[in-house]
């Protein structure tokens, strides 16, 4: 609402009656302007109707008084006897309103009205304000990030791999240098080395005889 209003009352143009229309249809207070004010399209009434008035449900002094007694209702501030940072935006915001010079407040001057544009930068920046004040105090929170991920499982220890001396008494003679082949001679089979030495004892023997 405070927008709306800035961009289509805080510039004078040569026919503002039809931005005028187009800003109440858009606030949707068309039939309560007519059956109100029963005149022309009038900006200072426009501006009572949509800004000033407290009894227009669509109006931003009444929308300004319900988020009052909504910041009434959070809890106390953490200092007692203090006012909240929420308390004190939205009370400046109210209090701007009703205490504005209704006279003056439509004055035009170098085509632009300046007490208006003055008043909805003022009401603007202490909703900011209050914005800032609740996402603060109510809904940041200073807790650690917890990961929704899986924690992945310690990876198990490598398998001890065997020695060469636990493993196999000896490496094959074909086998080239530096090469940690492992042979083991087959199961109630005599190895290379065995079977070479008992070639020689027969030879030796027959020799002897």
């Amino acid at each position: 609402m405070i927008r709306l209003l800035r961009h289509g009352l805080t510039t004078v143009t040569g026919d503002e009656r039809a931005r005028i229309e187009l800003l109440l249809d858009a606030t949707d207070s068309v039939i309560t302007y007519r059956s109100r004010y029963l005149t022309s399209m009038r900006v200072n009434l426009v501006v009572d109707l949509l800004l000033l008035d407290d009894a227009n449900p669509r109006g931003v002094a009444l929308q300004l008084d319900h988020l009052k007694q909504h910041v009434a209702h959070l809890p106390e501030p953490p200092t007692p006897g203090r006012t909240s940072p929420e308390s004190k935006r939205i009370t400046a915001a109210v209090a701007a309103i009703q205490l504005v010079d209704f006279d003056e407040l439509c004055d035009v001057r170098d085509g632009r009205r300046h007490h208006l544009t003055a008043l909805l930068d003022r009401v603007q920046t202490d909703l900011r304000g209050l914005s800032d004040a609740l996402t603060r105090d109510y809904l940041t929170h200073a807790a650690p990030v917890r990961h929704l991920a899986r924690r992945a499982s310690p990876a198990a220890p490598p398998a001890a791999q065997p020695t060469l001396q636990e493993s196999a008494p000896f490496c094959g003679a074909d086998s080239w240098p530096g090469e940690r082949r492992l042979l083991r001679p087959p199961p109630n089979q005599p190895s290379r080395e065995s079977g070479a030495s008992g070639g020689r004892r027969r030879r030796s023997t027959a020799a002897d005889s």
